[in-house]
């Protein structure tokens, strides 16, 4: 597969970008953009199989979701992503045969109470 892609949620334009054009250079592969951001009520396997791109908007919980990921390159991912600075940390995940029929509110849900009991907060 020579393309991957990536919903993000909780990200700017500009954010979303940059994150995109990060995992560009990662790999060495295409990135293709959704974003989940304005669409909670819609179920993720819609939201990625239609029309890349979206609404984008900085937001308190922001997702990052992995698609056509190799487990390598998810690792190497998340170990680059940037820790503090002007690049909020998201949520990472992946796309499951459980969550892809959800909507994204319930995995935003869902993913918030993990780290929750993750972090013990």
């Amino acid at each position: 597969m020579d393309e991957l892609g990536v919903m993000v949620y909780g990200y700017s334009r500009d954010r979303a970008e940059k994150i995109r054009d990060s995992l560009c250079d990662l790999t060495g592969r295409r990135v293709v953009l959704f974003s989940a951001t304005g669409r909670e009520d819609e179920v993720i396997e819609k939201i990625i199989g239609g029309q890349a791109g979206g609404e984008y908007a900085d937001g308190p919980d922001p997702v990052l979701m992995f698609l056509g990921f190799s487990d390598i390159e998810i690792s190497d991912a998340i170990d680059s992503f940037p820790s503090g600075g002007p690049l909020p940390r998201p949520i990472f995940c992946g796309l499951t045969e459980d969550n892809c029929s959800w909507t994204f509110g319930e995995l935003l849900e869902h993913l918030i109470e993990e780290r929750k009991k993750f972090t013990g907060k």
